[in-house]
């Protein structure tokens, strides 16, 4: 299974194994993640989210290959809620 984790400094890490390797994935905006939420219905739609301590909210449409700004200036932990979503 798919594993990822929002790190800081470290930026998002992807794992393919089941958590016994991780990779960087390149061309996310920020190293400063707090969270990363996948899309309910991932991964039909594979939707993520990563929220930065600096520069807010992320989107890849893509399963992280490309990320766009989404506009939000909060980090999603700011919400009070966290998100665990198991990727088959």
């Amino acid at each position: 299974g798919t594993l990822w984790v929002a790190t800081f400094p470290e930026g998002l890490l992807v794992s393919t194994d089941r958590g016994a390797s991780f990779a960087p994935v390149p061309g996310v905006p920020s190293l400063n993640l707090t969270d990363v939420v996948a899309a309910p219905d991932w991964p039909a739609s594979r939707d993520l989210f990563v929220s930065s301590l600096q520069d807010g909210v992320f989107r890849s449409r893509d399963g992280g290959a490309t990320w766009e700004r989404c506009g939000l200036d909060i980090a999603l932990s700011d919400q009070g809620w966290s998100h665990y979503h198991r990727l088959t």
